[in-house]
């Protein structure tokens, strides 16, 4: 599906990995949390080098992910691919990538109202098992949870910025 803002395209796509295949990526994920995790950056981000590191591990993932991106633009290679995990004490700020095209992978995510908004104009929804790709030169950021809400939803997502 397309769905245009601004002369902006979002599309989005139905990913449907398994259940077992999402469990592998949120243990590798809660893994770099863990021990790995990015201190530079939002609590709770790894390092974005996630499609080097996991690379023999997420090739399901990264061959689907690819898949989506060359149905937009089939020279898009990945510049680089981390995790974000939303929780009570997160706090993610308004920003933008440096390349044409960021994908979103929205892992796991009971309640799709705490989306990806846009450019503080709207809120696109970050349904589960789902991806969003976008102009990643377009601030954005995740739609950060009340404490009430994200206590009961722990949000995996995992984004890619593409280059061409």
């Amino acid at each position: 599906m397309i769905l245009t803002i601004n002369n902006e395209d979002y599309h989005t796509f139905d990913v449907a990995l398994s259940d077992e295949q999402r469990g592998t990526l949120i243990s590798m994920i809660d893994d770099e949390i863990l021990n790995n995790h990015d201190k530079t950056v939002s609590l709770y981000q790894t390092y974005a080098d996630l499609h080097i590191t996991y690379m023999t591990d997420w090739k399901f993932f990264l061959e689907r992910m690819e898949k989506y991106m060359h149905s937009i633009n089939p020279h898009a290679i990945i510049d680089k691919c981390w995790a974000n995990v939303s929780t009570v004490n997160n706090d993610y700020g308004m920003h933008k990538h440096t390349t044409p095209y960021t994908l979103v992978y929205y892992l796991q995510n009971k309640y799709p109202e705490y989306g990806t908004n846009i450019d503080n104009k709207c809120i696109l929804p970050a349904v589960e098992n789902t991806c969003m790709i976008m102009n990643g030169q377009i601030p954005h950021s995740i739609v950060n949870m009340p404490k009430e809400v994200a206590e009961q939803n722990k949000r995996y997502s995992i984004v890619i910025n593409y280059d061409v």
